[in-house]
């Protein structure tokens, strides 16, 4: 028990030492927007949405030209006394593009590359950040596959993400990497998205919700659907799906390191949500009468305006001591928690017990588990406070564990 708190303490020391940083993103497809905007200034609306999160990076998809780029960046983003917002450069690909946003004072884009896949681009920014923190690298792809729900455009989707697989194998396993865009996907069955959560794709990307299911017109996930903010009867502005919130089409993916932090950043714990969605809009349109309850009905009706997709948003921590965290495993067994689950790798089969203490050393759980030999998901059910918390697996052979920040 002595060694347990000792190596805890040892971890608050490093966090004391080290300041972390949130950074707050939002993905949105805004609906072939364009500079010119003839139908309204929906760049207004824009301003409202994301000067009430106020994302710290934001991708967006279905931009037209680089005019449109701007005027987002001058009359939504850098006002009310902002000026750290810039912007990445517009790349003309075939169909729509995509375009990044980021605080200056933030972050600096390291570079920025296009995935050519057989109908848009998928747009890679590499980014580091610049403030309080050690230098932290990630990369964040931003893309908008083929809409449709015939076998034709599943195979499309398949075919970019195919691309997709072929063009991150070569980056390092130790990257950061977050996958957002306007995925037109309608159920987890798909053959593109069991591939890009598998092994199967050169990276396997993880839901950090962990909702799989069928999610066209199911009312199970009417607090996680993305389009459409409106109905037949009230299409809003510049055209658009309509029938209201019924498919989860817009999503925000990450690779392992980002979902537990081996690599200096995480993705925070019930912080990923259908910005604007409150569960009340099932099949409605977001201005639909209940009240939404959880933004104001000027920010619902900016939603409205600006797209029949709401955004998705998620916050992720940067911190150098996220990195390594995994002290004490031993070869080919090893463990990793993030938010409900445990990530196990062990080299035998049988009865383990899984024991988790908090700071102080004090057991605070304890669980038999079934385990196979090789890789596996284990659901972790038992709700933790904040803090600290040190997870031992053994049995009478083997012995292995980590440390984990829950925030």
């Amino acid at each position: 028990m002595r060694s347990l708190l000792s190596a805890a303490l040892g971890l608050v020391c490093l966090l004391g030492n080290s300041q972390t940083v949130d950074l707050k993103f939002m993905s949105h497809n805004i609906l072939n927007y364009s500079g010119t905007d003839a139908n309204r200034g929906r760049w207004q609306d824009i301003k409202l949405v994301v000067g009430d999160y106020q994302p710290d990076f934001m991708v967006i998809q279905e931009l037209n030209d680089a005019t449109g780029a701007t005027k987002i960046l001058d009359s939504a983003l850098n006002v009310n006394g902002q000026t750290n917002y810039a912007r990445a450069a517009f790349v003309n690909g075939p169909d729509t593009d995509n375009m990044l946003f980021y605080r200056a004072d933030k972050l600096f884009l390291v570079g920025q590359y296009q995935i050519s896949t057989t109908l848009r681009d998928i747009t890679r920014y590499d980014l580091r950040s610049i403030s309080g923190t050690d230098t932290i690298f990630f990369s964040v792809f931003s893309a908008h596959l083929k809409a449709g729900n015939q076998p034709s455009d599943e195979t499309d989707r398949l075919n970019e993400i195919n691309a997709f697989c072929s063009a991150i194998s070569s980056l390092p396993s130790t990257s950061n990497l977050i996958f957002a865009g306007d995925c037109n996907v309608y159920s987890s069955t798909e053959a593109w998205y069991t591939k890009f959560t598998s092994t199967a794709c050169s990276v396997k990307f993880y839901d950090p919700i962990n909702m799989p299911g069928f999610w066209n017109n199911n009312g199970a996930f009417s607090t996680i659907h993305t389009q459409s903010t409106r109905t037949s009867a009230n299409s809003g502005c510049c055209g658009g799906s309509t029938g209201g919130l019924d498919d989860r089409f817009d999503l925000i993916h990450v690779n392992y390191n980002t979902l537990v932090g081996t690599g200096g950043m995480k993705i925070l714990s019930n912080t990923y949500k259908a910005y604007g969605n409150d569960g009340n809009h099932f099949n409605a349109a977001i201005t639909d009468a209940p009240a939404n309850g959880v933004v104001s009905a000027a920010i619902a009706q900016a939603l409205f305006n600006i797209s029949d997709h709401l955004p998705v948003v998620a916050t992720f921590r940067l911190h150098a001591d996220f990195t390594g965290i995994s002290e004490s495993n031993t070869e080919n067994n090893a463990v990793q928690f993030a938010q409900d689950r445990l990530f196990v790798s062990t080299s035998g089969d049988g009865l383990f017990n899984l024991s988790v203490y908090d700071i102080s050393g004090r057991l605070v759980h304890t669980e038999n588990l079934n385990l196979s030999s090789g890789d596996q998901i284990i659901p972790f059910i038992k709700q933790l406070e904040s803090g600290v918390y040190y997870f031992s697996i053994s049995n009478s052979l083997i012995k292995f564990g980590t440390k984990a920040v829950v925030e």
